[in-house]
């Protein structure tokens, strides 16, 4: 990124809810602000409120990097926000769903990308759970589902450490996945395939699966 003087970036969170890492190669320091992923919902109730019409026209507009809302505000209503200066040669790292936004105090130079740790696989459900459900907010860049399952099939090579946070998300997917096929047939949905394969599945089915790969992985 290359900023100017006053140059922002609105509040947001990261794609996914990850986290993310800046550096700043060199130029004007950069003001940062902050709020814990824990006071996201706080926060975002601030948003709602201070920008009561817009997003009643788009509930998906506060996870766009659109919107800009000063941190006193979100101050006086008990959220906590954190503030920092930015200097060459330094990194600024954000947590999983923690809104942040900022601004350059002159012409500068900084990259950043997106990691995630294996304990942001629960905040990375939650991003796909909230913005499927939210009208008009972003789509996802990849589907998380599909990491799940890829990484339960490498099970053998994974850590211990991360192997755990799989299972417990794996067996989180299938249980929704059993909730969903069981709303489907309530709705008098008669059959139910499998889009890969194109075999039927029966009720439960996906239970089991679930159940037998997660004990032996």
């Amino acid at each position: 990124y290359v900023g100017m003087l006053f140059a922002s970036f609105c509040w947001h969170v990261e794609d996914h809810f990850a986290h993310s890492i800046n550096y700043m190669h060199w130029g004007a320091p950069k003001t940062w602000y902050g709020v814990p992923g824990d006071q996201a919902d706080a926060f975002e109730g601030v948003m709602r409120e201070q920008l009561a019409e817009l997003i009643e026209s788009e509930a998906g507009l506060m996870y766009k990097m659109v919107t800009m809302v000063p941190p006193g505000e979100a101050v006086r209503a008990g959220v906590r926000v954190c503030r920092l200066l930015q200097k060459p040669g330094t990194f600024v790292v954000t947590w999983p769903r923690a809104y942040h936004a900022g601004f350059s105090h002159g012409v500068n130079c900084a990259e950043s990308s997106n990691f995630a740790t294996p304990d942001w696989l629960p905040w990375g459900r939650q991003s796909v759970e909230i913005f499927r459900t939210t009208r008009g907010a972003r789509l996802p860049c990849f589907t998380h589902e599909l990491l799940l399952t890829t990484l339960a099939r490498k099970a053998a090579t994974l850590s211990a450490h991360i192997s755990s946070w799989v299972e417990s998300e794996l067996r989180s997917l299938v249980r929704e996945e059993e909730r969903l096929h069981a709303a489907l047939r309530e709705r008098g949905v008669a059959a139910l395939v499998d889009a890969a394969s194109g075999a039927p599945l029966d009720a439960g089915a996906v239970g089991e699966e679930g159940g037998e790969e997660g004990g032996e992985e």
